[in-house]
């Protein structure tokens, strides 16, 4: 994998929260924010154009059962 280097703006207060969550997963800030935009542009980017909206699973099979 090959890597490129740039620099972003953040607000204070999401930086503080990516670095505590970052904390929480044993993870630096940079692998976070790698695992996210990740996340983003492999399916993130297409939830609005498919209309796409998020149930947690424990609604979905509560769901299913009273089929």
């Amino acid at each position: 994998m090959t890597t490129e280097t740039s620099s972003f703006r953040l607000n204070k207060e999401p930086f503080a929260m990516l670095k505590n969550e970052a904390k929480k997963q044993n993870l630096s800030v940079n692998s976070l924010i790698n695992k996210i935009i990740k996340r983003y542009v492999e399916w993130g980017i297409f939830t609005t154009s498919i209309q796409y909206i998020p149930f947690p699973t424990t609604i979905i099979i509560s769901a299913l059962k009273l089929l």
